[in-house]
């Protein structure tokens, strides 16, 4: 059996009516606390539940619902404890240059520091085992993908990457902040993360 789980966020556009109309579980933040507030919501009361696996994915349309079972599959099999998303084994629709080249960076620098070859340190669409969840540190508000991954790294969590699909948003629009001003902020958490 399957369920799914809305983390509202402090929205104001009837998110949480739409998602209860559509038979989601929601929980709802009175103000907006950011992405990274909201999934460590949802683990908590998935880790609370019976639930076997999570599974996390934006709202925004980007990750597509029908690869969920490929990504579950490893998971299921025993292969691994957390199955991540990856856009670079999988299909990204063209974006930004400096982002593409951002993506590169990035992932160079995790597969560095932690001696693990990473493909998408910043893709949120990922599985896991919930009763690992407890046994991560997560305090990022915005750059909580890469923190996961890393997070489950240090700690020897068995991992593997699943090709998926990015698309462009559907929905609203990014609140990133400009691209020199994001970039410091992901190497910086990047770092932050592993030596902590």
């Amino acid at each position: 059996p399957t369920a799914t789980l809305v983390v509202d966020d402090g929205s104001r556009d009837g998110t949480e009516d739409v998602a209860e109309a559509h038979g989601a579980v929601v929980s709802r933040h009175v103000v907006n606390r950011g992405g990274g507030a909201a999934l460590r919501t949802g683990y908590r009361l998935m880790v609370d539940s019976e639930a076997a696996i999570v599974v996390t994915l934006d709202a925004d349309g980007q990750h597509l619902p029908a690869e969920m079972p490929n990504l579950v599959q490893p998971v299921l099999d025993g292969k691994a404890d957390v199955a991540h998303g990856s856009r670079v084994l999988g299909h990204a629709e063209e974006n930004h240059f400096a982002r593409e080249m951002g993506i590169v960076f990035f992932n160079r620098l995790v597969s560095f520091i932690t001696r693990t070859h990473v493909t998408d340190c910043s893709n949120g669409y990922r599985a896991v085992r919930t009763s690992v969840l407890p046994t991560l540190v997560l305090k990022q508000e915005q750059f909580h993908t890469s923190e996961f991954m890393i997070e489950a790294i240090k700690r020897g969590v068995p991992a593997v990457e699943v090709p998926v699909t990015v698309e462009q948003r559907l929905h609203g629009h990014s609140k990133k902040p400009a691209v020199l001003r994001y970039g410091m902020g992901f190497a910086n958490a990047i770092v932050r993360t592993w030596l902590r």
